[in-house]
């Protein structure tokens, strides 16, 4: 599937930047395959299919891998090429440490307009997903914290 490179494109969303030449604009498209999970950690990454779904040369694409092997999204091998880089134990540990304080931040603002029946609901809450997390699945963690989440957003002022 060939790619534009207009404003209608995915190109850029992820990086938040403005490409100044091809090579940015190649790095961008490959971060918006990685960050929307159409090219998983380990998939090798084909410069010339890149390329081609661009609508640009390889040479930009070759750049921009090295550009993201610095970065740390891709990984070049030995006689193989780039691939998606994989996540470490502690890129994972990273993620939980700044997603429990952003929502530390975000439950002490919706803790301040949150109503006695909203409390209610989220003691409720809590208590199925303390039993779920020890005797059902993850799917039901997933899906009730999503609703635990959901009453939160509720409380929180939206502005």
């Amino acid at each position: 599937m060939k790619k534009t490179l207009d404003g209608n494109s995915l190109v850029g969303q992820a990086r938040r930047r403005t490409p100044t030449n091809l090579a940015d604009v190649a790095a961008d498209y490959v971060c918006d395959l990685i960050f929307s999970g159409q090219r998983e950690p380990g998939t090798r990454l084909q410069p010339l299919l890149l390329a081609e779904e661009l609508g640009i040369s390889s040479t930009p694409i070759r750049e921009a891998l090295a550009l993201l092997e610095h970065e740390g999204l891709v990984t070049l091998e030995p006689r193989r090429g780039y691939s998606v880089s994989r996540l470490t134990h502690t890129d994972v540990e990273d993620i939980f440490a700044l997603d429990a304080h952003l929502e530390s931040i975000l439950s002490c603002r919706a803790l301040q307009h949150v109503t006695d029946v909203e409390i209610g609901q989220l003691e409720a809450l809590d208590l199925q997903i303390r039993h779920e997390a020890s005797t059902g699945s993850a799917e039901d963690v997933a899906r009730l914290n999503g609703v635990f989440h959901g009453v939160m957003a509720q409380s929180s002022p939206q502005s």
